[in-house]
């Protein structure tokens, strides 16, 4: 599966921390939840829905610059794995 995949490429691309992947594997779940509510395909997102779910979380849960930053470096993670795997054709998050 994609996400088994992508726990790989965290593990030996990126050689992460097992706190770093627990963390960016719950960043990728919630933007999955905010995906399927809002019926957004993840594999179809731009920059429109990204700027949707940062400004939904930044309203929602006060998070702190540092906690957004993570969120989008995991989100740039695993769309920066999609396109090298081929699953998609552009990395909607640049």
């Amino acid at each position: 599966s994609i996400s088994e995949k992508y726990l790989i490429y965290l593990d030996v691309e990126k050689s992460f921390s097992i706190h770093t992947k627990e963390a960016y594997l719950q960043d990728l779940k919630a933007f999955l939840i905010f995906c399927q509510i809002n019926e957004i395909n993840y594999l179809e997102i731009d920059s429109f829905h990204v700027r949707s779910y940062f400004s939904k979380l930044g309203f929602e849960s006060n998070l702190d610059k540092k906690s957004q930053r993570r969120k989008l470096s995991s989100l740039r993670s695993f769309y920066k794995f999609l396109f090298r795997e081929e699953i998609l054709k552009t990395n909607p998050i640049l």
